[in-house]
């Protein structure tokens, strides 16, 4: 099998994840293959966000003050999942400006990766419906960063 020159490559950023979690593969994230559905990816990067939130009791509608909203993503695939595999979840937050950040999540099996999501996160603030230039978020996340990253 020829592969397409087209092929997204998503680069992680360096050093350990922020965070990890865990995830069993369910009968409902199959697809007619009887393997992960691809759409399902998308969605493990979304759990794998809630729960990395949750770690510092925040959420997407109040992040610090402030609102998250999705600005963007991009999926990798690398391998292939099925019913019962054990997934190891990875994540790192990089590129954080006074708008937003980057999510990167890796999502993993045994010794091989399945997938590479990169997701933008943007400051939104949802009772205005419009971004929201952070207002001391980007400092209160990068100091996150540097205290996990000792």
């Amino acid at each position: 099998m020829t592969r397409s020159p087209v092929r997204i490559k998503i680069q992680l950023p360096k050093g350990e994840p922020l965070f990890q979690s865990n995830y069993t593969i369910g009968i409902q994230e199959l697809n007619y293959g009887n393997h992960l559905g691809n759409d399902k990816v998308l969605s493990l990067a979304h759990e794998t966000r809630v729960r990395f939130l949750h770690s510092l009791d925040q959420g997407e509608l109040n992040f610090y003050g402030t609102g998250l909203i999705m600005g963007g993503a991009k999926v990798q695939y690398l391998g292939q999942g099925f019913f019962a595999d054990q997934l190891k979840l990875n994540l790192w937050v990089d590129e954080v400006s006074d708008y937003g950040f980057k999510l990167f999540t890796q999502i993993e099996k045994e010794t091989s990766e399945i997938a590479r999501v990169e997701v933008d996160m943007v400051f939104f603030d949802y009772e205005k419906q419009s971004v929201n230039k952070s207002a001391g978020v980007k400092e209160k996340l990068e100091s996150l960063l540097s205290e996990k990253m000792k």
